[in-house]
């Protein structure tokens, strides 16, 4: 299908694909700006009508003018429907084909532009015989919608979404949207997001996993902010403005309450990077704004986002100072787990005293992963995973099991010429002593399998240089050892590819990974700061052997597990790169994201979609949560002592590993 000028008349012609020869062409009226195909129909829009062809001869289905604000028309099966602008407003009507007998007609409330109605949607698909469609909105304050229409009767079911990103799909329970945003001296990306209901019936009058009889009443904390002022409801519950004696308007928004903290703090962020928003310090969890005056903050608070705004200057002056009070009159709502029950909100990640550091901080966990220890110099803390109280350790375990059962660690030097690995049951307190090496091979970098069942660490030796001086250490092999049964197997890898530092588990656990040198053709294939570009991660059975398949692209980064939770994606450094985590299907190998300035501070996934971070300028230390495009989420520890500065967090995940949503 061609749109095309000729002269002053712009043409629709449609061609044979297969032999390149015309079918039919139909002169169309005006301008013709746009042209979509679907369900067996074209539809042009030209000058300020739209008009609806069939896709056989070209034959006019139906014409719409007067589209000043929009309209769409969109075929279900035998029937059609129309969404126009009227007089009285917009106007959504179905009609059957052929012959576009009226079926039923809706007269929708629309906002106004230019002193004309606007049509009721601005987009809208069809799917599985239903016309999904995006309204306008309605209402200040009036959070992103998705209609679904019945074609035969007009019977309309709403999906409500956070507010960002434009809805162009639907799956089930699922919405998709896509949202484009630009970074500085980057080509536009476009973020594709699904939104899944938490309800069995995706489709009811109340925007499902959103019902909003659970949420904040924006004009009940509004009545406790100001019991002097009027409040009025602008969309129940979610808005309300409160206007003071001098006339001044302030509106509360309840944004959105999201299942849990994790997933509202994603949100949260994934808000200020798409409206570009600057971080408003001290305001509850975190909050941004445009500008320094800005009419809008928007913060969390707990698993909760709201808005609070005002066009007067006096009151935006006070905006931050009102946002806090907000968050402390907010009441304290429970955790939507879908059907089957709640379960209570989790306390904030309040700054607390860690023991061996210099300055409180908040005790970092996540939905995939919990801090089970740290280490600050010499001194190693273990923390209960049960009680969370912490008590410090007499051996430096750096290596936690899902589950936090099992720690794990190797002496940092030798004990009268031997190392040793040390493993703690810390169900019992008992600590196993496994013998290593003796100079100058030394064992290094312990890593627990997917199921917690085995230890793996690395079998290293001292090279020597061409003077027979001791130079770096390079990998033998890798050691396997079962805390439960109490074996310990030593495996030498003859690959003489393989040399890396670190070996790590394969996505299932009954192999293990480590850095292939793919290419040894000499400095010209070096990268800037001297470190082969032509690396890869290659992978080996618990014997030694390679295993047949692709090697990953890339060189392993700092993360303590190089596969996700759910093990359906894996991180390595980018091929070329030092700077940059490139994020692989685990599956297809595809890249899913490429995440900047990130290699050598990755801790250790948060989620599937998240890292935790560790960022260390001058004396200060924070470690962060950052999305997939290097969004920051939140810092879950933080401190500007110069003794924090060489502290390290070790994490247990959670069993089970966490899938994405």
């Amino acid at each position: 299908m061609v749109l095309y000028r000729c002269g002053r008349r712009f043409h629709v012609l449609a061609l044979d694909t297969v032999a390149g020869t015309r079918r039919w062409s139909t002169p169309v009226p005006a301008t013709a700006t746009r042209l979509t195909l679907d369900q067996g129909t074209v539809t042009v829009r030209h000058g300020n009508a739209l008009s609806v062809l069939d896709d056989r001869d070209g034959r006019l289905v139906t014409r719409l003018d007067g589209c000043w604000n929009g309209c769409t028309a969109e075929r279900a099966g035998g029937r059609m429907v129309l969404s126009h602008e009227s007089g009285g407003g917009g106007v959504l009507e179905g009609v059957s084909l052929p012959g576009l007998t009226p079926l039923w007609r809706r007269t929708l409330p629309t906002p106004r532009a230019l002193g004309r109605p606007e049509a009721p949607y601005q987009s809208g698909w069809t799917s599985g015989g239903i016309y999904f469609a995006v309204p306008r909105s309605a209402r200040d304050g009036a959070p992103a919608r998705v209609h679904a229409v019945d074609p035969a009767t007009g019977n309309t079911g709403e999906f409500g979404l956070p507010g960002f990103g434009l809805p162009f799909a639907r799956a089930g329970n699922r919405v998709f949207t896509v949202q484009r945003f630009t970074l500085p001296a980057r080509a536009p990306r476009f973020r594709v997001t699904a939104f899944r209901s938490a309800s069995p019936d995706p489709w009811g009058e109340i925007p499902p996993g959103a019902d909003r009889t659970r949420w904040p009443d924006a004009c009940e904390v509004l009545r406790r902010l100001r019991p002097a002022s009027r409040p009025a409801r602008l969309w129940n519950p979610a808005t309300c403005q409160a206007t003071s004696a001098e006339g001044h308007r302030l509106v509360l928004r309840v944004r959105w309450q999201a299942p849990d903290r994790a997933s509202a703090a994603l949100l949260f962020a994934r808000m200020r990077e798409a409206g570009g928003g600057v971080t408003v310090p001290d305001v509850a969890d975190a909050a941004f704004s445009v500008g320094p005056r800005a009419e809008i903050l928007t913060f969390l608070s707990g698993r909760t986002i709201i808005d609070v705004r005002s066009a007067y200057l006096p009151v935006v002056a006070e905006l931050p100072a009102l946002a806090r009070e907000v968050a402390r009159l907010l009441p304290v709502t429970a955790a939507f787990r879908g059907p089957g029950g709640e379960i209570a909100a989790p306390p904030p990640s309040l700054p607390v005293p860690l023991p061996a550091t210099a300055e409180a901080m908040a005790v970092p966990t996540g939905p995939s992963a919990a801090l089970a220890g740290y280490r600050n110099g010499e001194t190693t803390v273990l923390i209960d995973p049960g009680t969370g109280r912490s008590a410090p350790a007499r051996y430096p375990f750096t290596a936690f099991s899902p589950g936090g059962r099992w720690a794990a660690g190797v002496s940092p030097d030798y004990i009268k010429g031997r190392d040793y690995a040390y493993v703690l049951d810390r169900t019992t307190g008992k600590v196993r002593k496994l013998p290593g090496f003796e100079h100058p091979r030394q064992l290094w970098d312990p890593v627990w399998s997917p199921r917690g069942e085995l230890l793996l660490t690395v079998w290293e030796k001292t090279d020597e240089d061409e003077d027979g001086e001791e130079d770096d250490m390079v990998s033998v092999g890798f050691v396997v050892h079962s805390p439960r049964t109490g074996t310990t197997r030593f495996v030498r890898v003859r690959d003489p590819r393989a040399g890396g530092s670190r070996y790590q588990w394969n996505g299932d656990g009954t192999g293990v990974a480590t850095e292939l040198a793919i290419d040894f053709a000499g400095d010209e294939l070096d990268g800037a700061d001297g470190e082969a570009d032509l690396r890869a991660v290659g992978r080996f059975d618990l014997r030694g052997r390679p295993v047949e398949g692709p090697a990953a692209p890339g060189r392993m980064s700092g993360l303590d597990d190089w596969y996700s939770p759910s093990r359906d994606r894996y991180a390595v450094v980018c091929p070329g790169q030092t700077t940059d985590v490139c994020v692989h299907d685990a599956g297809s190998g595809a890249l899913i994201a490429q995440v900047d300035q990130v290699a050598g501070r990755v801790v250790a996934w948060y989620d599937d979609d998240a890292f935790l971070i560790r960022d260390r300028s001058g004396a200060a230390l924070s470690i962060t949560v950052v999305d997939l495009l290097r969004g920051s989420i939140a810092d879950i520890a933080r401190s500007s002592d110069e003794r924090d500065g060489d502290l390290r967090l070790f994490f247990a995940r959670r069993p089970g590993g966490s899938a994405p949503a």
